[in-house]
């Protein structure tokens, strides 16, 4: 029992020192558009590329509803730290497949935790910038995460 409350403890701590370094991150490079996201996504891996996409199966942003994230870095999945990471490129595309986002994701899988940037995006997320916390759901369920974290949708990408 000692075990899983030290082992709670860890996670815990992770995932709130995961929050605090993205929310320092974009609130440095911030400004009056930034907004904070709230959601959750399913994941599922593939045998071939991509490796794994995820679903945005609830979105308090209604344009990232139902959006999909698509790992496509070959390989995505890397030994260390044990038991493995997730650690690829990403491509965020809106419901209709009208919009996309660039961006890059690491996943760990010891603590079901990690961290997604995005840069660039075309059409309805034109100028997209997002820095996103994944974590566990409570109670812990396989493939279905957390995310959290500011995001904003400008006039411009560089």
């Amino acid at each position: 029992m000692r075990q899983l409350m030290r082992f709670m403890a860890i996670i815990g701590s992770a995932v709130v020192l995961s929050a605090v370094v993205a929310s320092s991150t974009v609130a440095a490079k911030g400004d009056s558009n930034t907004a904070f996201f709230v959601g959750q996504k399913t994941c599922m891996p593939h045998a071939t590329p991509p490796l794994f996409t995820c679903v945005m199966s609830a979105s308090n942003v209604p344009l990232l509803q139902n959006a999909t994230v698509k790992y496509i870095s070959v390989p995505a999945t890397f030994p260390d730290p044990a038991p493995g990471r997730i650690d690829s490129d990403v491509v965020l595309t809106t419901a209709d497949a009208a919009s996309t986002a660039n961006g890059h994701c690491t996943f760990y899988m010891s603590t079901h935790t990690g961290l997604c940037t995005y840069e660039k995006g075309t059409h309805a997320l034109k100028g997209f910038k997002a820095v996103w916390v994944v974590g566990p759901l409570a109670p812990f369920v396989p493939g279905h995460f957390s995310v959290i974290g500011k995001y904003s949708i400008g006039d411009q990408d560089d």
